[in-house]
């Protein structure tokens, strides 16, 4: 890894081409950023570095990279991170280091893009400065995101910048998982260190739990899909994992006893037993919609589709289990 430099030491005598709104926020404009300078690298291949200007009072600052041999700087950049500068002035939910944005759809509407989730991670390159900190937008793609949540998050933030120099964007890259020994690393990691990933998103849950033995329990497909990847990293490693929806919330919990509790009407417990554990797990990789338990046979799983909804809230696909 490259040793962190100072910015003034990063672009002294490079121009700047400069991106700003043009009506300020506080003048009733959408963009609360003051201004996005680009600057022109050939280090370690010919990118454009992108720096916010606006979001020192909360203490960071954006960078971006873009694989370019364009002489100017594209724009779509400053646009991607007006939106991620508006989510952190809106409180709409943190950004940090380890943090995801899944934004729905590729970082560009190009059929070859696959980049699907912004990551945020520290600076690669660029040292802090007096109380802020920079914050580098990675794009990865949709497997990437899955695997990295099964892990533990600042393990794939070292992966990702050994394997993507200085975490530049660029447009056409597959997926990492594509090469299997890195596959490989991400399973072993896994298995080795467990995972971050404390909570798991469900667009809607449904339960009804009788008694300690019955229960119905109804899931979709994106919180199937996250448990598929992150459950590994949790109840073998004596950790419990929540599903999470507005409305209602379902724990698993490692236990030597199997049982359903129903804590409220918008809170069940499910304690699985290691054997339960490997039954879903089997289930969850065949896709299958529906499942019981061999120790529990009146507990029963079901998974529906899910809408997928870009930044914007508008439907662009649906996520089907099966």
């Amino acid at each position: 890894m490259s040793q962190t430099i100072a910015l003034s030491d990063l672009i002294s005598g490079l121009d700047a081409t400069e991106f700003a709104p043009e009506i300020p926020f506080e003048l009733g404009g959408d963009c609360p950023l003051e201004k996005v300078s680009a600057f022109r690298l050939t280090d370690p291949c010919e990118h454009w570095l992108y720096i916010t200007t606006g979001l020192a009072q909360f203490g960071q600052e954006l960078t971006l990279r873009i694989k370019s041999s364009e002489e100017a700087a594209p724009e779509w950049p400053f646009e991607l991170l007006k939106a991620v500068a508006r989510r952190i002035f809106g409180r709409e939910e943190p950004i940090g280091a380890n943090s995801f944005l899944p934004l729905g759809s590729p970082i560009v509407r190009e059929a070859d893009c696959f980049l699907t989730t912004l990551f945020f991670t520290q600076d690669c390159e660029l040292k802090g400065m007096d109380s802020i900190d920079f914050l580098q937008v990675c794009a990865i793609t949709h497997d990437e995101e899955m695997a990295a949540r099964g892990w533990k998050l600042d393990k794939f933030a070292q992966l990702l910048t050994l394997q993507v120099p200085k975490n530049i964007i660029d447009l056409k890259r597959f997926s990492l998982l594509k090469n299997e020994n890195i596959k490989a690393a991400f399973q072993r990691g896994r298995d080795k260190d467990g995972s971050d990933t404390q909570l798991v998103p469900c667009g809607q849950i449904m339960f009804q739990v009788t008694d300690a033995t019955t229960a119905y329990i109804q899931i979709d497909a994106l919180a199937a899909e996250y448990l598929e990847s992150v459950l590994p990293g949790r109840l073998p490693h004596g950790q419990d994992l929540i599903i999470i929806s507005e409305e209602h919330n379902i724990k698993l919990i490692p236990s030597d006893t199997a049982m359903v509790k129903g804590v409220d009407d918008c809170w069940a417990e499910i304690y699985l037993t290691p054997s339960m554990y490997q039954q879903m797990m089997e289930q969850l990789k065949l896709r299958v919609q529906a499942f019981f338990f061999d120790e529990f046979e009146n507990i029963r799983f079901s998974i529906n589709d899910y809408r997928i909804k870009d930044t914007e809230g508008r439907t662009v696909g649906v996520k089907q289990w099966r």
